[in-house]
């Protein structure tokens, strides 16, 4: 990877790093020691034990799936309608509530200091992994004239502006959730045709001010 500072010191730049999926895996990483402390102040086993099972699963379906703003909707209504027969299922008292009961019952959920521990290693050994991947191959310096492409031990690729515009788009809403996280295309200005997508871009929001400010144009998509 070349020294690019050298030239130009005065002109604006933006860096930014393309991530893998896997770095989506990052809220499993504190779950071990926040609910390890949540179980020594007493709070119920089960209780942890599915806010575990939560978490992995959201994970899950940011890796697998686009959820788009509908979809989002939809499934924050599907969780907390789970969240509110989780907490009428306790009521095993009223006999309509007692089916409930019995079959969240059944699962004989409960925290697992040892298996959530050894997910919270996986996560992070994961997360370094991709870390350490865009910090040498996935990163972009954004210029007012081109962005620079540097990759370690190959050549650096750069991508002339003439004739380009940018779009950001934020598809998938757990992964705005999980990182903010969006993607930039970059577009031939006359066909739109997508010239070079950077996928994953954490905390996006945050960056896009000082993107247009370099750029001067760019269109901005939460589908």
């Amino acid at each position: 990877m070349q020294n690019h500072d050298a030239h130009e010191p005065d002109q604006p730049r933006l860096e930014l790093y393309a991530f893998q999926k896997g770095m989506f895996v990052w809220p499993l990483v504190p779950m071990w020691p926040i609910l390890f402390l949540l179980s020594q102040l007493g709070i119920s086993q089960e209780l942890l034990g599915w806010c575990h099972w939560i978490v992995m699963a959201l994970v899950i379906l940011t890796l697998t799936v686009d959820i788009s703003l509908k979809k989002a909707l939809v499934l924050v209504l599907v969780v907390g309608l789970c969240i509110v027969l989780g907490i009428l299922a306790q009521m095993k008292d009223f006999p309509i509530f007692a089916y409930l009961y019995e079959f969240f019952e059944s699962f004989h959920l409960q925290f697992d200091s040892g298996l959530v521990g050894l997910w919270s290693v996986f996560a992070g050994v994961i997360c370094l992994i991709v870390y350490l991947r865009a910090r040498t191959m996935g990163q972009c310096i954004f210029r007012p004239n081109d962005i620079l492409f540097p990759t370690l031990g190959s050549q650096d690729e750069s991508e002339d502006r003439a004739g380009k515009t940018l779009r950001v788009r934020y598809e998938d809403m757990l992964k705005l959730l999980f990182g903010l996280a969006g993607t930039i295309y970059i577009l031939d200005a006359r066909s739109k045709a997508v010239v070079r997508r950077i996928e994953y871009v954490f905390f996006l929001p945050f960056k896009s001010k000082k993107l247009l400010q370099i750029w001067g144009t760019r269109e901005v998509i939460v589908e």
